[in-house]
């Protein structure tokens, strides 16, 4: 029964020690970056985007609810696209932040992949794809975006216009 007791007190004090001995974060993950930090160095040969681009307005059309919504942004609603593919966008409509990297592709297409997204409250995790945005124009000074999806929620439109 002596022996029994003092193994039961050994192995305890071997996980009691243990664990005091571990100071990190028991599941390795990988931190979400929300900084300004250009995460490449190539080039995009595509530069029409490269800029500070103030929201004008934001409208999503839920087309089988018969619902729209507009968001008249302000000078603090911004999405900024590097020159090294990198995208930093903020606004206000749903609360997004939004960090990531884009493409353009050769139709004219906008498509950007999340290191860090939030949205309405819900963080989204790197690798968080946002459906392509058609560049419907763009110019020194203004920019439209628009987008078209059927979803299980039913046809959507979303349009966001742009001001430099």
């Amino acid at each position: 029964m002596k022996r029994v007791l003092f193994i039961s007190i050994v192995a305890v004090a071997l996980v009691i020690t243990a664990c005091n001995k571990f100071k990190g974060d028991p599941t390795p993950v990988q931190k979400i970056s929300q900084s300004k930090s250009d995460t490449s160095t190539s080039l995009i040969a595509n530069t029409s985007l490269i800029g500070d681009w103030v929201v004008v307005t934001d409208s999503i059309s839920n087309m089988s609810l018969n619902q729209d919504t507009t968001y008249h942004g302000t000078t603090v609603d911004v999405y900024h696209f590097t020159k090294y593919g990198n995208l930093f966008a903020k606004s206000a409509f749903h609360g997004v932040i939004d960090t990531g990297v884009y493409t353009i592709s050769t139709d004219n297409k906008v498509q950007w992949i999340n290191s860090f997204a939030q949205s309405d409250g819900a963080t989204f995790g790197p690798g968080t794809t946002i459906g392509a945005f058609s560049i419907t124009s763009v110019s020194q000074h203004s920019l439209v975006l628009t987008q078209h999806a059927i979803s299980p929620g039913g046809e959507m439109y979303h349009e966001i216009t742009f001001k430099k």
